[in-house]
């Protein structure tokens, strides 16, 4: 999968100053307006947009938030990544699995880092929109008499990843996407049983785009699949 992506993403950067060109004969910049979730948009691409405008300088990219239960226009929308329990269907688009849906409870590793089911339940849970998620991780451990609807509900992940690192309790998070936190120290993995390993991120793109559009559209799947394969 690496060895094909390299090539899909070597081959349209090959085409991208082509495009380029035509939008400038058509009289403006090229612009890519790609909608992500939040938690993506925040954790993940931000972090490594800039590598793609070293190798696409000239493709100006516009990030919009695609919120999750809502529908998003294609028609305005070049490209989508989105989370989902199984892959979606859009019409006319073609859907890749991105990134794995893992999701485990971290804390800051100055709230002390229980170790068990009680102990972080002891310590205080953070709820994302409800307490379904805790229910979930606490019968997967065995453990489905715990009361967990206790703690903070926060309506958006990027709120509890926050609430999480300023050592506000114990946040059930998706391992891919708050992985560099983690791998920086300021998240703590604390355990390693997992829940909704069914669900993932999704990246839409169009089956039959624009000849003008496609090879900048290409460009930027084909990178952001490469983020996911990278070191």
């Amino acid at each position: 999968h690496a060895a094909e992506l390299a090539q899909a993403l070597a081959l349209s950067l090959g085409d991208i100053d082509t495009a380029c060109r035509r939008a400038r004969r058509a009289g403006g910049r090229p612009v890519l307006t790609v909608a992500v979730i939040p938690s993506v948009a925040v954790c993940w691409l931000i972090p490594r947009l800039g590598d793609f405008r070293a190798i696409a300088p000239r493709l100006e990219v516009r990030i919009i938030y695609a919120i999750h239960g809502q529908p998003i226009d294609f028609r305005d929308v070049d490209l989508a990544v989105v989370f989902a329990e199984s892959p979606p269907t859009f019409s006319g688009m073609v859907v890749t699995r991105f990134l794995p849906g893992l999701t485990v409870p971290v804390c800051a590793p100055h709230f002390g880092q229980p170790a068990t089911p009680a102990e972080m339940l002891a310590a205080g849970l953070l709820h994302d929109t409800d307490a379904g998620g805790w229910r979930a991780w606490f019968d997967a451990v065995g453990v489905p008499e715990a009361n967990v609807a206790g703690g903070p509900v926060f309506e958006d992940f990027n709120l509890l990843r926050a609430a999480a690192l300023a050592g506000q309790g114990v946040a059930l998070c998706p391992l891919a996407i708050v992985a560099d936190d983690i791998g920086a120290g300021r998240l703590v993995q604390l355990s390693d049983t997992a829940i909704r390993a069914e669900f993932g991120y999704y990246i839409a793109a169009p089956a039959d785009s624009a000849e003008q559009r496609a090879p900048a559209i290409e460009a930027f799947r084909a990178w952001l699949l490469s983020t996911a394969h990278g070191p």
